[in-house]
């Protein structure tokens, strides 16, 4: 999560034969499951953040995985608020330490 923004940076740093272990270290996603990470991803833009970060509403969820017609629906939505419990415990802990 806090590679993304700077991926093209730890590439260029990585083929120059420097030591880049955000970019080793970041997670694989499969390709069976590329279409439920990028419903994730589509979502987490529509977060609500009034007085904290709230989980992605499952309305929210259902709409987005019926709109891009996956093909589990039940297996989608268990994935997408696992995914969801573990983004919000990793923002818990980047504002618990002031990242």
């Amino acid at each position: 999560m806090v590679w993304g923004k700077d991926v093209e940076f730890l590439q260029k740093r990585a083929a120059a034969g420097k030591p880049t272990p955000a970019l080793e270290n970041r997670p694989y996603v499969y390709e069976d499951l590329i279409d439920v990470w990028d419903v994730f991803c589509q979502l987490q833009r529509c977060r609500q953040c009034a007085f904290g970060i709230s989980p992605l509403g499952f309305r929210d969820i259902i709409a987005a995985i019926e709109f891009h017609e996956l093909p589990d629906k039940l297996d989608a939505m268990e994935l997408i608020v696992a995914m969801d419990q573990e983004w919000l415990k990793w923002a818990d802990e980047q504002n618990s330490t002031g990242k």
